[in-house]
């Protein structure tokens, strides 16, 4: 399909179903972080769950990674659709 205008920058991706195919899918591929390799589909907020207490608590702030530590909202809790940040008061209602 692409190109669909002038410059355009879009692409395709193939998409295999393996399930339909009848054969079993490769298994998922791993990428760096600062522990070492991690699966190549492991979430940000997924790795921060895994982290130390003080890890997260340095990355969030003491106040926002508490209440990320305990489960009352999420990284996406945290940032407004502009991409502002929303305050520790703002998440604190959210409770």
């Amino acid at each position: 399909m692409p190109p669909i205008h002038f410059n355009c920058r879009s692409t395709t991706i193939p998409y295999i179903n393996y399930e339909a195919l009848g054969i079993p899918a490769p298994p998922t591929g791993t990428r760096a972080s600062v522990d070492g390799q991690v699966p190549a589909d492991l979430s940000y907020e997924d790795w921060l769950k895994r982290q130390p207490a003080a890890t997260v608590q340095r990355i969030l702030g003491k106040g926002k990674g508490k209440l990320f530590l305990e489960g009352k909202v999420t990284l996406s809790d945290m940032v407004r659709s502009d991409g502002r940040e929303v305050t520790l008061a703002e998440l604190k209602g959210l409770e």
